[in-house]
């Protein structure tokens, strides 16, 4: 197998733990998968469901480890910092 084959044959292993993860906390809702990829060979994967109270839940795996998160965007703006990782911020009248 060369380096490209199991570079997708990791990837989708990766999608499929995430999604899996996710989807046992919240069966049969709709989802978002991200997949991040550097030049350093380094990925992560990533799949998220928002709900309607605007709490985000993440399930993601970056180099090999499984963790999970939860977001409260409410009334937040997302932007992607320099790792293409979501950060969320507080909207402030100027």
């Amino acid at each position: 197998m060369n380096k490209l084959d199991k570079t997708y044959t990791d990837l989708l292993q990766d999608i499929q733990v995430v999604k899996k993860d996710l989807l046992n906390k919240f069966p049969n809702v709709s989802h978002t998968i991200r997949i991040l990829m550097w030049d350093d060979d380094t990925m992560c994967v990533e799949c998220s469901y928002t709900t309607d109270n605007e709490k985000k839940y993440i399930s993601r795996i970056h180099n090999g480890i499984l963790s999970n998160d939860e977001i409260d965007v409410t009334g937040k703006v997302m932007i992607l910092n320099k790792f293409g990782e979501e950060e969320y911020y507080n909207l402030v009248k100027i």
